[in-house]
């Protein structure tokens, strides 16, 4: 029988409105009998938080603690040292799955054995869930090779994992809130493959807290991790000028980069 799980994180900074509308989306999915939540608190939880984790507890199959914020990474980390089911999902908590998404993830893996992670295209919404614009991300592996060393081209919440591969050793490098990025760099160096499904199975949050998050540490760990991707996929290319790019527009203002975020440009970058 096949089974699948989620693997999370809850920090003191997480929105609980998102966390509520997200475990709801998570319990609202057709075609599964049962989908499995695995939970990482990372540090100590204000009162509200801690309330409202007690009160949900039964929406998780497990939850572990690390009582000192350890950061995404490693607390992905930690949930996959014990996670259990063969399909392992990747869902933050101010995102909403639709309810097909975790079926149609499922169902590709079952009938494509060769690939060993698959990602879908969103929908991009705002604080009151408002669509703001669509992520097109490419097909499959060539497109997504071609894609990386541009922009990440599997969006993290929509990862689907086959557990063989996290057996093996396979795990989030400790890089500051770049991990993901860090993460498919390694998968492909392993040489495993991945897709994208063209449906929108996920709706992907962006908030003034979203580019909030990109400060100039961020911006600074992503571009040299870009660098390495591409030294190691196109060591002798033209794409160099594209980390070089993405740090520069880094720096502009919020609203110019909230523009570029839903803009047709971006979506060109993942052709």
């Amino acid at each position: 029988m096949n089974t699948s799980s989620i693997i999370t994180t809850i920090y003191s900074g997480d929105n609980l409105s998102y966390v509520s509308q997200a475990l709801d989306s998570i319990e609202c999915q057709i075609g599964l009998s049962e989908v499995r939540v695995y939970l990482h608190i990372d540090g100590e939880l204000p009162q509200g938080h801690a309330e409202f984790i007690n009160k949900n507890k039964h929406r998780f199959y497990k939850i572990i603690y690390s009582h000192e914020n350890i950061g995404l990474a490693r607390g992905l980390n930690k949930l996959l040292d014990i996670v259990e089911e063969d399909f392992i999902f990747r869902m933050d908590l101010d995102d909403l799955s639709t309810p097909e998404r975790f079926q149609s993830q499922v169902n590709f893996l079952l009938a494509n054995p060769e690939i060993d992670l698959v990602g879908s295209n969103a929908i991009c919404i705002d604080e009151n869930n408002s669509i703001t614009s669509y992520r097109i991300l490419p097909p499959n592996q060539k497109s997504i090779l071609k894609t990386l060393p541009k922009i990440m081209p599997i969006l993290n919440g929509t990862f689907c994992i086959r557990k063989k591969i996290i057996d093996r050793g396979l795990r989030y490098p400790d890089v500051y809130l770049t991990e993901d990025l860090a993460f498919l760099h390694a998968f492909f160096k392993h040489g495993y493959l991945a897709a994208n499904l063209q449906e929108y199975l996920y709706k992907w949050r962006l908030d003034s807290n979203f580019f909030l998050r990109r400060n100039h540490k961020r911006s600074w760990v992503e571009f040299k991790t870009y660098i390495s991707i591409i030294f190691d996929f196109y060591p002798l290319s033209y794409y160099y000028a594209y980390p070089i790019a993405r740090l520069l527009i880094r720096l502009l203002p919020i609203r110019l980069a909230k523009l570029l975020y839903s803009s047709k440009l971006r979506n060109s970058l993942s052709g």
